[in-house]
């Protein structure tokens, strides 16, 4: 679409004037649609000029000594009013640039306005893409977060599980244990083994309530920290990786004590088979 013409301008002009409303550029541009205020401006100046272009008066003759009167005394009137107005003329020239002035700042003005107005528009395209892409990340992160809330409550879960199973395996140690005081020489291997085994279980009590400690410790962290992603959405990815690996860490901690508690299992069956051996 090329720049506008001034008889497009002159058309818009004319409809407006033809239907009874203001000739302004401002309306004249709402008309066209498009065009800077510049140049709409300078066709309607010559719109309005070739509008009031004054139509040829018809003359009608008089007598001569009517016209050398008239004319004596537009002389004379001309002098004077040449004397007087000379310095009006001077001032309204003066205004008449000012004026002019002022109309060219207003319309380069208004031009830059229209230039702004297009610069905004597509900013605000940006910023609407930018946060859509934003909600979208933010959803993620919450999916993923809420994904590793689960599998928290899951190994908590489990942990409590393992505890019972621990009370139990004590349990039954004591009852094997109360089998084998039978003698006196069983009495005292018994003792022994009950010290060794007490303090099996009291350092595996020590690690896994270590463990539960520093477990609650992380949850407590990831708890705060998934407060903080509510208002960082950007960083809760990495720090929910961080905290699986951890958790993951812990289990196969507590993998190992399963192991190592289970082989503790086993002591007190083999030192009964060898009572009954005996």
């Amino acid at each position: 679409m090329g720049p506008i013409t001034k008889e497009q301008v002159f058309e818009a002009a004319e409809a407006l004037a033809a239907a009874g409303k203001s000739t302004k550029v401002v309306n004249v541009r709402e008309k066209l649609g498009r065009g800077s205020y510049s140049t709409i401006t300078e066709y309607m100046r010559e719109w309005r000029q070739a509008r009031k272009a004054p139509a040829t008066p018809k003359k009608e003759e008089l007598p001569q000594s009517v016209l050398d009167l008239a004319g004596g005394l537009w002389t004379a009137v001309m002098g004077i009013a040449t004397e007087s107005l000379e310095g009006e003329r001077q001032v309204l020239e003066q205004q008449r640039e000012e004026m002019e002035e002022e109309q060219r700042e207003a319309i380069a003005f208004a031009d830059n306005l229209l230039v702004e107005g297009e610069q905004l528009k597509e900013k605000l395209k940006e910023l609407e893409t930018l946060l859509a892409n934003e909600r979208s990340a933010h959803q993620a992160t919450r999916n993923d977060l809420h994904s590793t809330t689960r599998e928290l409550i899951e190994y908590r879960t489990s942990h409590e599980s393992m505890r019972e199973r621990l009370d139990d395996f004590k349990q039954r140690a004591e009852r094997y244990e109360a089998q084998y005081y039978k003698s006196e020489e069983g009495m005292k291997t018994a003792l022994r083994r009950e010290a060794e085994l007490e303090n099996k279980i009291n350092r595996l009590e020590g690690q896994i309530d270590n463990l539960q400690a520093e477990m609650k410790h992380q949850v407590e962290n990831l708890v705060e920290e998934l407060e903080r992603e509510r208002e960082k959405s950007t960083q809760a990815a990495k720090t929910a990786e961080v905290e699986r690996a951890a958790t993951q860490t812990a289990a196969i901690e507590l993998a190992k004590l399963q192991g190592e508690l289970s082989a503790l299992k086993t002591i007190p069956r083999e030192n009964k088979e060898d009572e009954v051996a005996e």
